[in-house]
């Protein structure tokens, strides 16, 4: 299999393989102008169309002021968000749709509709967001988790997000993930327990714990993704720069990285989830439309 390396890759390969047959997004609450912009890019691309979920009323004032073309749609008329949400899983759920989108709906009702242990989408797994990030400077789409959700990751929820993000890396091409446990810094220190944590873990992999992967840590961020830095600051490591994967300390250090990434450095971004059975789309309230799209890609190429 070809390595996937920009969201590019990703778009193209959903397209190749839909074999003229449009995927379908099963949109929570899609009444908002910039929802249906990110569904209307999708649709002239030819990646998906949209199941619009909500009050027809504002689905059809909003889609006139983007140009959504509804023929190529279709709107479920629903009110309530508890409603909504609900109609939007049983879609993804019974297989009429293939993934799932957040609309103009609050979180804490989206995920409940989500995770519910009836009628939910919960694989029974550890829930986490993985995030693929592209730009030029990084050479190549790097993955991290988690810049969304998890607040302090323990020692086994880190383990669960390197089995499930390197699962990720795969289906992009990457046979054996190198996976970097980014830390302030790249030596073991007492007084710094997370240093200790991830020199654990990477000593796990080593001994074939953790399946085919390459893990190391603790190492800092820029030796994690440049090898300009390793040569200057002359660090020997097993990724030299090379990193696929990166595995965050906690939920502060991934929501800087994800929001400097975009702002400061107009990087192309794009997430979902991990630990359901069908792809959520996942993105911040601020995120452009193309950023949605991206999640919605990202998310589609994991569907199939």
């Amino acid at each position: 299999m070809k390595q996937i390396n920009s969201f590019e890759d990703i778009k193209k390969q959903v397209i190749e393989t839909s074999k003229n047959q449009s995927k379908k997004i099963a949109v929570a609450a899609a009444g908002d102008k910039e929802v249906l912009e990110t569904i209307k890019m999708a649709n002239d691309i030819g990646l998906a169309t949209g199941i619009l979920i909500g009050d027809e009323d504002e689905i059809i004032k909003q889609a006139k002021v983007v140009g959504l073309n509804l023929s190529l749609n279709s709107i479920v008329n629903i009110t309530g968000e508890k409603a909504i949400a609900e109609k939007a899983v049983e879609l993804v759920r019974n297989g009429e749709a293939d993934m799932l989108m957040k609309g103009l709906i609050h979180s804490p009702t989206f995920m409940k509709a989500i995770l519910n242990s009836q009628s939910g989408i919960k694989s029974g797994g550890f829930v986490h967001v993985i995030t693929a990030l592209s730009h030029p400077r990084l050479g190549k789409t790097r993955l991290a988790s988690d810049m969304g959700m998890v607040v302090e990751p323990t020692y086994k929820e880190k383990i669960e997000m390197i089995k499930n993000t390197a699962a990720v890396a795969r289906k992009m091409g990457i046979k054996t993930p190198k996976v970097a446990l980014i830390t302030a810094m790249e030596t073991v220190a007492e007084s710094i327990p997370i240093t200790v944590e991830s020199a654990a873990i990477a000593k796990m992999a080593e001994r074939g714990q953790l399946g085919d992967l390459i893990v190391d840590g603790p190492i800092s961020f820029d030796l994690a993704c440049f090898p300009e830095a390793c040569e200057r600051k002359r660090f020997k490591g097993p990724i030299q720069g090379d990193a696929d994967i990166l595995i965050m300390p906690d939920l502060h250090a991934g929501n800087i990285l994800y929001k400097s990434a975009v702002y400061l450095a107009d990087m192309e971004v794009g997430s979902n989830f991990a630990g359901v059975t069908k792809p959520v789309a996942i993105y911040s309230r601020g995120d452009s439309a193309e950023t949605k799209l991206n999640s919605i890609a990202f998310s589609l190429m994991l569907a199939e």
